[in-house]
This record gives structure tokens, sequence and C-alpha cells, in this order.
């Protein structure tokens, strides 16, 4: 893809997106120019239109096919090309995105940013190569408990609802009256010694507490001596594959910053909102081990990839 079929991509995308509310497009490429208030002929990539039936509102659009980031200077450009055009909205599209400070300074401006970019792909003659991200996943688990009691008090209280229940009620109480919640002691165990675990077996930990150590319930004002605590936990291992692993047409992705919307565009076509990857679901304060690979397939291409919108 050249910044021409670049600018053309765009235009189409625009076009066929704003269909449904009557947006049209007055000109792009090269030869698209509009005079501002200060009698400056500004050449913009592509200008839309649409009216409420009693005014017509402009919009500019700014694309920037770079294999860098965008950055503030671009939307300050944008921002003052669109108040001397007396536009009623800019909108910059990049191929890599933007810096953040180009980001705020944008909402400030209120310059909208589209990041719109080949999706993993690689186009050669009637081929396309892709690559598809699978995540492989280290997520630690913790297998067992145990808190270590004195024999005489273990005696007095094994059968005791006292220490049964929620974890995240339980404390440990140093001497000094530092108290440490059990479900922390938990979470560091996982995340020093389990995560970075790269086989299957389980891992244990015996903390021993000071002399005067105790535990504590948040709903009792009851206090147990304890003389240690034992942890046993072993690493889950599993893959998630990008969601569009099937979808195998999609060529290009294009993401809305500001309106937070997602689409997708397909070789044979179709705009659609774009599939969201599978949650990670963890546990808070847990940490999990993430390790990408790339995998390559090929396709054959349509040659014609004139847009349309997917049927609803």
């Amino acid at each position: 893809m050249t910044w021409q079929d670049y600018e053309s991509t765009v235009k189409i995308i625009y076009e066929q997106l704003g269909k449904t509310a009557g947006v049209n497009i007055e000109c792009y490429g090269h030869n698209c120019k509009r005079k501002g208030k200060s009698s400056v002929l500004h050449q913009i990539d592509v200008i839309t239109s649409h009216s409420d039936g009693i005014h017509n509102y402009f919009t500019g659009i700014e694309c920037k096919y770079w294999d860098q980031k965008v950055n503030k200077d671009i939307v300050m450009k944008v921002a003052e090309v669109g108040e001397d055009c007396q536009f009623s909205k800019m909108v910059v599209v990049s191929k890599e995105g933007f810096t953040p400070d180009t980001i705020t300074f944008a909402k400030y401006k209120n310059v909208h940013l589209v990041q719109l970019k080949e999706h993993n792909l690689i186009i050669s003659g009637s081929t396309l190569t892709k690559g598809f991200l699978i995540l492989g996943i280290t997520e630690p688990q913790i297998f067992d408990v145990q808190v270590k009691l004195s024999p005489e008090v273990l005696e007095e209280n094994s059968n005791s609802s006292f220490l049964k229940g929620d974890r995240n009620l339980f404390y440990i109480q140093k001497p000094d009256g530092q108290t440490v919640k059990i479900t922390k002691l938990i979470n560091d165990f996982l995340n020093t010694e389990v995560v970075i675990s790269k086989g299957l077996d389980f891992l244990e930990q015996e903390i021993v507490f000071e002399e005067g150590t105790v535990i504590k319930r948040d709903s009792s004002e009851m206090l147990v001596p304890v003389i240690g605590i034992y942890l046993k936990g072993h690493p889950v291992h599993y893959s998630l594959l990008a969601t569009d692993y099937f979808d195998n047409n999609v060529w290009l992705v294009m993401k809305l910053l500001f309106e937070e919307k997602d689409y997708e565009f397909t070789t044979d076509g179709q705009i659609k909102p774009r599939r969201k990857g599978p949650e990670i679901i963890g546990v808070v304060g847990q940490r999990i081990r993430i390790h990408p690979t790339i995998i390559k397939k090929e396709f054959d291409i349509l040659t014609d990839k004139s847009l349309k919108t997917e049927e609803r």
C-alpha cells in the first residue's frame, strides 16, 4: 500500500461509514483544497460534509501513512487549518498511532484521532501472508494453605470455625502490631515463586513467624497464637489464539481513539465492528506470565478491494 492508496482507502471508509448519517465526500487527494478566512488555500487529504437540513458541516481529514507515531506538532497544524477553514471537525488518521502527548493535546484541541493500519500482513501479488498472535499464559494457582499453630493451641482450635471461611478475612499480626493479610502472603508466594516456574510441578514454601505472632479475623476480637504458614501452589499453562485466526480475510483494522470504536476491513470488502479478544481473567494482586508467539499463514486474496458495509 502506498500513501496514495492509504488516502483513497480512508476516503472509501468514511464514505461507507457515513452513508447512514448522510455524509458526503467533497473531495480527496492532491487537488482537494479549501480557502480559509486568511485567504490561504489549504490542501486537505479528505473533506466530508453533512447537513442537518439548515446548516452544512464540514470535516477535514489528514492522513499520515508514516512508519512512526504522529507527534503533537501535526495536531497543532491540523487544528489551526480547521479553525482557518471553519471546519466543524478535524481528524488525523495514522498508520502507527500517536505519541501520548499528541493524544492529550488532541483532546484539548478537539481533534479526533484514528489509527488505521494493515493487520499483521504482507501482500505479494495475489497472496496475503498473515501473522497470528498466540498468547501462552502461565497463571499460578494456590493448592493448599495451612496455618501452623502451636500444639496446645491446635488441640483447642482444630475444630473451631474461626479458622474456616474466606481467606480475605484473616490477618497475621506481628508482636509490634503490624498486620498482613493471609492473601498477601499467598500472592507474594505465587508472584515470586510459582509464576516463574516453567514446569508443572508443585512448589512449596513455609514461612516461620517470630514468637508472639497471632492470627485474627475481621469479625472477631479473638487472637490465636500462630507459629507459621505452609503454602503449596502450581503453575497452570494455557494458550489464547488471536480471535481472527479462522476469520482469515481481515485486511485493515481501525481504532477511533476518542470514540472508543473499533472496525475491521476484510479483503472481500466488508466493514464491520471489530471483535474483542477473549478476556484474561486473573486474581487482583496476582501476576500472570504472557509469552507471545507469532505463526504465519498464507491466503489468496481478491484483487478488488472496494469496501462495502456489512449487511445487518
